[in-house]
């Protein structure tokens, strides 16, 4: 078996249960032809420093429902408190809240022969269940609509997540505060999770997601860059992230350069993507993009890389699902 071979099975067996069911197994010419894409010779490190990163940062179903489980589920089982908790089935785009409400019942049931009830209107407790957040812009519409229309009085709500971004911490902790005052209710808000990733802008040095170090770039990179009406905050040299996701500086600096170089050159070929699909993915604010190298057995987030998911005529890693409306649907 050839290196290449080797690693390529190492991914499968990281990722094997990405969308199981849904789409056709990973096999080796799956990966092989989504690695051709790239130049010839950085192909083997890719593939090295991927299966690093992913075998630290790629969620399983079982990830998500330990999480639950240990969290929440067993210790809380003699406490009667789920008797006064509801879960929130209030998603206006996707499907991971249902997936997860279906899972975190199941568990519960199996723990307590009980199941919570879904959009109590008079529940103590309220659960807004999630895989991983990202830049929490569905979370805060979701809750902004709860709030207005069917919230009660008085409650907490507790935002359960296995993994949540920095600055979406910091920005909707304070922006639901704030829409819960407008309200006049009386709710307080607690946001459980496992995993923080670092991606605030500040601390770009210790960053955990896809920030490039500076260079002398050119072809579709540079074209990019000078699209923007100021240049990216760049990161220096030397870190691999306070989580270590990354073997090496030079390993994260390769997959970097290599998501930035076939992000740019997608933004190109796939001529439908909006202004806000950055090379390293979806972000509002200009920049390179989100960069995120968190990818869940349910999907691959459009804040991740283009280079991992976007479709024809760029061939995907992983095939994502787009909660987008149909007029504006791309790359699904």
């Amino acid at each position: 078996m050839t290196e290449r071979s080797m690693l390529i099975k190492q991914l499968i067996s990281i990722v094997g249960d990405y969308k199981k069911g849904k789409i056709a197994p990973f096999d080796e010419a799956h990966v092989s032809k989504w690695l051709n894409q790239f130049p010839a010779e950085s192909q083997l490190p890719l593939l090295s420093e991927l299966n690093y990163v992913l075998n630290r940062t790629y969620l399983r179903k079982s990830d998500i429902s330990n999480f639950f489980k240990d969290q929440l589920i067993t210790p809380n089982i003699l406490s009667g408190i789920f008797l006064k908790t509801s879960l929130l089935d209030i998603q206006g785009g996707g499907n991971s809240q249902r997936d997860c409400i279906e899972m975190f019942n199941a568990d519960l049931q199996m723990a307590t022969a009980k199941t919570a009830t879904i959009n109590s209107s008079n529940a103590e407790h309220y659960l807004y269940l999630d895989d991983v957040i990202f830049s929490g812009q569905r979370m805060r519409t979701d809750i902004t609509n709860w709030l207005i229309s069917s919230a009660p009085q008085n409650c907490s709500l507790y935002i359960v997540t296995h993994t949540m971004h920095r600055l979406s911490l910091w920005f909707s902790e304070n922006f639901i505060k704030d829409k819960i005052a407008a309200s006049g209710k009386k709710i307080s808000i607690k946001f459980l999770f496992k995993e923080l990733i670092e991606d605030r802008l500040y601390y770009t040095y210790s960053s955990d997601v896809l920030r490039p170090v500076a260079n002398n770039w050119n072809g579709s990179i540079l074209k990019y860059i000078n699209g923007l009406t100021k240049p990216p905050t760049y990161r220096l040299p030397g870190s691999v992230g306070d989580k270590a996701f990354f073997s090496s500086d030079n390993g994260r600096q390769l997959l970097e350069n290599e998501f930035l170089a076939a992000g740019a050159h997608i933004r190109e070929i796939c001529k439908h993507f909006s202004v806000n699909h950055r090379p390293l993915g979806y972000m509002k604010l200009e920049s390179l993009g989100f960069g995120t190298m968190i990818v869940s057995y349910r999907n691959c987030p459009n804040n991740a890389p283009l280079a991992l998911w976007a479709g024809d005529p760029w061939y995907p890693l992983f095939p994502r699902s787009n909660n987008a409306p149909v007029v504006v649907r791309w790359n699904v």
